[in-house]
């Protein structure tokens, strides 16, 4: 099904639009039934560029054979022949070969025309033309040859067409000629075709098929008129003279089309259920809708948008979504010029435009609607366009009211265009296949992948994979995937951090996008506890603890209240019981060992805390630890570097005020006397001196944005 997209159909076997009676009917025009030889007609098939001419001339030729099984029916291409001059004897030529070759009951009448027109078919042409009466550029070459010919025989131009046309009527079966693709043609050779035609018409025993366009015929064989009415009536006028009968093709119905263009769909991607309905809301319906009537409207129509669809789909199948491929191919298609604008500035078209800030550098703070934004840049009558609403469809920022799809892949969203626009990976992009390939390697390479992907740029993109389009993973190993990536940001040892590691930063990340990728698949979401013990057990306590409190916050478990804002993932229940589990094993660790500093950040320390098990010996606990200078400065910085800060209850709850205070008074009588601290540090503390300096109260000296919200 795929190879007949690209070319016309061959036989009733294609035969999708249901033409057959149609063609039966067209050979009874051209053969007579009673004496089964051709009725001499000649006879136009009119249709417009791309609805299915040539195909119903296959059908045309097929049927003629199978009927009539001793019939000569010739196929002429009048664009195949390069030079015009060369019309008129090529078309005789061509029939005169095959009348040679025809091996039937006639076959001795059939070889005899057949070897007149060979042989002699310059002097036939120029004969003909002459004797037709009429005009022929070229005619002083045509006589020339003629009169070159006739000096190896005697015969009159008109004598030897009267030989002809005895040989043609001793033919017992009929001689059918069907003629296409005239709408290709310039206007000189239109009106060649056209004598040509007339020209040889009266041949006995010959039907003639000429498919053509007629708006595109009529302006050919017009182009010499004054004006355009003129043309017009010309036109006509002409072909009125040569063709004896006019059929059109067979309406096309809308119904038939969308039917034809969803088979050739799913031969593409498979055995995705298209929606039954067109009045549905669900995305292919949307995009189908935007195609048909406007864009698509001949069957020429469709295999163009079917052929580009089909190799999009090859590149970048695994990237962007098949239906907004669907849609963009139908703009390569039918609106190159608007395709060539969205390659030029796809940040333009879609949504991360408003998100990321480019509208307000681009506009400022009160630039105009997208939709004004779209209206300055296709024009006031852009409301207007046939594409219109298909470019509304792929891109729903200008309309507006519409939210941003959470599918990726949908060409929306910059990094799914980025792909199909460059039909292929894009700089600082990786491949969907590429990662997916992450979850059947070890340790030690997922970590190697990851060290590769922060110095290339594409750590990033990792994330973004992992987080919006996880359902590419469902089918993969989850537990080990997961717990390769904790074991590679997790804190290998229990040193007093004196800097903040990049690892913490990554942490940060890849829990997020745990997060968001487990709100999209039911098999990651099924594995999650299972991720928790295994972070626990190679040590990344601190993931762990995260992805613990998520649900602490999402089930409202101790006491909480619940919070739509996380992902609520299976049985409460158990969730406590995983809570208590670990929060107890990890409590009793800090009791008796520096655990507090096998960890980045303070984060499972909040996480004791939510679930009740944080208390006063934990503290002492935490206030002998960070007795030491260099210790207290770790704390400083864990707890109030980089973007954190947390309000005083906070640090009452962490380690208590008056040891917090009169360390840090401490610290900063050191520093009075030039103690010089790392610079990461420097930065936590210059944070809280500012507040303090700032006269603001204690209450509100620190700030919680991540943990105690």
């Amino acid at each position: 099904m795929a190879q007949e997209l690209d070319r016309p159909i061959q036989d009733k076997r294609g035969d999708r639009l249901g033409r057959g009676p149609f063609v039966e009917q067209l050979t009874n025009a051209l053969v007579d039934k009673n004496t089964e030889k051709s009725s001499g007609l000649i006879v136009s098939l009119i249709g417009a560029w791309g609805s299915g001419k040539s195909s119903t001339l296959n059908l045309l030729e097929n049927d003629v054979r199978v009927r009539y099984p001793n019939s000569i029916v010739l196929r002429f291409d009048p664009w195949l022949i390069a030079n015009r001059d060369d019309l008129v004897r090529q078309f005789l030529s061509d029939l005169g070969k095959i009348l040679e070759k025809d091996d039937g009951p006639s076959a001795k009448a059939a070889q005899a025309a057949g070897k007149l027109l060979s042989d002699y078919d310059g002097v036939i042409s120029a004969g003909i033309e002459a004797t037709s009466l009429l005009p022929i550029p070229g005619l002083p070459y045509l006589l020339k040859v003629g009169k070159s010919a006739l000096t190896k025989t005697d015969k009159t131009l008109h004598q030897l067409k009267a030989d002809i046309t005895k040989e043609m009527e001793g033919i017992s079966y009929p001689i059918v000629v069907l003629i296409d693709e005239v709408d290709r043609l310039d206007d000189g050779e239109v009106l060649e075709i056209m004598r040509l035609v007339k020209a040889v018409a009266d041949f006995p025993n010959v039907s003639y098929l000429i498919a053509y366009d007629i708006d595109r015929v009529v302006e050919a064989l017009g182009a010499s008129a004054r004006n355009a009415d003129d043309a017009s009536q010309r036109g006509r006028s002409y072909l009125e003279k040569i063709v004896q009968h006019q059929v059109f093709l067979p309406a096309l119905f809308e119904a038939e089309l969308v039917e034809m263009f969803r088979a050739e769909v799913k031969a593409v991607v498979g055995d995705y259920q298209l929606p039954a309905s067109r009045s549905s809301d669900e995305p292919y319906a949307t995009v189908e809708n935007a195609i048909f009537p406007n864009l698509i409207r001949t069957p020429r129509d469709l295999k163009r948008c079917i052929g580009i669809f089909r190799a999009l789909y090859l590149m970048v199948g695994d990237e962007v979504s098949w239906i907004d491929l669907l849609g963009y191919a139908t703009l390569l298609a039918k609106s190159p010029s608007l395709t060539e604008r969205i390659k030029n500035d796809p940040i333009f078209f879609s949504s991360d435009f408003t998100r990321g800030g480019t509208s307000f550098l681009r506009y400022g703070i009160d630039g105009p609607s997208p939709a004004e934004q779209l209206g300055e840049l296709l024009g006031e009558r852009h409301e207007k366009r046939p594409d219109i609403k298909l470019l509304h469809a792929l891109f729903p920022r200008f309309l507006e009211r519409q939210r941003p799809s959470d599918d990726h892949s949908r060409i929306e969203h910059y990094r799914a265009l980025s792909f199909l626009i460059r039909q292929g990976t894009p700089p600082g992009a990786l491949p969907i296949n590429n990662v997916r390939e992450l979850f059947s390697k070890t340790n030690v390479e997922i970590g190697a992948y990851c060290d590769t992907a922060v110095q290339a740029g594409q750590f990033d993109d990792l994330n973004y994979i992992l987080s919006y389009h996880y359902r590419n993973f469902d089918n993969c190993a989850h537990t080990s995937f997961w717990a390769s990536l904790a074991g590679w940001c997790r804190k290998p040892d229990a040193t007093i951090p004196t800097s903040h590691d990049p690892r913490v930063g990554y942490l940060e990340i890849i829990e997020s996008t745990f997060s968001s990728a487990v709100s999209r698949s039911q098999p990651l979401a099924e594995s999650a506890v299972e991720i928790v013990f295994g972070a626990s057990s190679i040590g990344n306590f601190e993931f762990a603890s995260r992805l613990l409190r998520n649900q602490v916050w999402a089930h409202g478990l101790f006491g909480k209240k619940p919070r739509s804002d996380f992902t609520k993932i299976g049985d409460a229940k158990r969730w406590e019981e995983i809570c208590l589990r670990l929060g107890k094993d990890w409590k009793q660790r800090h009791l008796e060992t520096d655990w507090f500093f096998q960890n980045w950040k303070e984060s499972p320390v909040w996480f004791l805390l939510n679930v009740d098990l944080w208390d006063d010996a934990c503290r002492q606990r935490l206030d002998k630890l960070t007795e030491d200078e260099v210790a207290f400065e770790a704390l400083v910085m864990m707890v109030f570097g980089r973007h954190y800060l947390v309000e005083k209850s906070g640090v009452e709850s962490l380690i208590g005020w008056d040891s917090f205070k009169r360390k840090f008074d401490r610290l900063e009588a050191g520093l009075a006397k030039g103690h010089l601290l790392p610079p990461d540090v420097t930065d936590a503390v210059d944070k809280v001196k500012d507040r303090l300096d700032s006269g603001k109260p204690t209450e509100s000296l620190f700030k919680n944005q991540t943990d105690e919200a």
